[in-house]
């Protein structure tokens, strides 16, 4: 019975309604046979007047019966659409070759909300790839492509909000640069591949004697690498030195070695962020040169009491 409305077109609802409240009442009359014309006129009166006290309501449920109800599904869909949520699909019978311009209208909605539904999903499958390609994106252009460790645009930043994030929790930080000694020997000797093949080996080297999740280790440039200690003491870092040395050595042994120099961030909030990492970086810089002018293969703290080797 549902299916059989749903497929009857609005002319033939109307109709089909017009005839029941028109002609149905009129043969109602007739099979009374009233006897007289005023019996006749009586009934036809009577009918009249209950027409036009009930003219009002009756048009609502005809209009309803007729495409009320339709309209309201349909509304449903379409308002759903709006708000931006993914509706049902009406429900419709099977098409047919000939059908009225209501049943055609419903079938359009679906097919809409088929190909919107199949846009979204498109949409959504695009945004998740530009998402995941920015992020590669942004990979890349903070890693070293030798090393792939961060470089020194990145090490530039995050140096800048260890400071920011030290000051405001008071936790202690250390800064390490490390360098190969008598590195242009080995790319005059041996080639620059054998060289960037040592840099490589060395950078994960570095990432391995670290921690992973909260240290930050960077290719500064050429062959000098930086680690930022978060979080630690200057004993922590001295560990993780000794662990990159040795390693270092087990697996390049001959002319090369390590000059390590190895700061701590002192407090001081008289300087802005930006001026307390420069001085940072330039104690751990002048740490190196000491250990480079002590010959080498050491580590050297620039700390409040001075410039020393640390026995590794």
């Amino acid at each position: 019975m549902k299916w059989f409305w749903i497929k009857l077109s609005v002319r033939a609802r109307l109709a089909g309604l017009l005839a029941l409240v028109v002609i149905g009442p009129v043969t109602a009359i007739l099979l009374l046979e009233p006897g007289t014309k005023q019996e006749f006129g009586a009934y036809l009166g009577v009918y009249l007047a209950v027409s036009i006290t009930l003219w009002w309501p009756a048009a609502g449920l005809i209009g309803r019966l007729v495409v009320l109800d339709d309209l309201a599904r349909i509304n449903r869909v379409c308002r759903a659409l709006r708000e931006g949520s993914r509706p049902e699909l009406l429900e419709l019978p099977n098409e047919s070759d000939e059908e009225h311009e209501l049943l055609e209208l419903q079938r359009n909605i679906n097919f809409m909300v088929r190909s919107v539904a199949g846009r979204e999903s498109s949409l959504r499958d695009h945004l998740k790839e530009n998402v995941r390609e920015r992020s590669r994106l942004w990979e890349l252009s903070i890693r070293d492509a030798l090393t792939s460790l961060y470089n020194r645009r990145y090490f530039d930043r995050k140096l800048r909000e260890v400071v920011e994030e030290a000051s405001a929790s008071g936790e202690r930080a250390c800064l390490m640069v490390i360098d190969v000694d008598n590195f242009k020997l080995v790319n005059d000797t041996y080639g620059h591949q054998t060289g960037d093949r040592l840099l490589a080996s060395l950078g994960a080297t570095i990432q391995a004697s670290v921690r992973q999740e909260r240290d930050i280790a960077c290719r500064y440039g050429g062959d000098e690498f930086v680690v930022i200690f978060r979080q630690a003491e200057p004993a922590a870092a001295v560990e993780a030195a000794r662990r990159v040395r040795s390693r270092y050595l087990a697996e390049w042994t001959g002319e090369t070695s390590l000059s390590m120099g190895l700061a701590p961030l002192t407090p001081d909030h008289a300087h802005n962020p930006g001026q307390i990492a420069e001085g940072w970086l330039a104690a751990a810089d002048q740490a190196v040169y000491k250990a480079k002018e002590l010959g080498g293969d050491r580590l050297a703290l620039n700390d409040q009491d001075g410039l020393r080797a640390v026995s590794l």
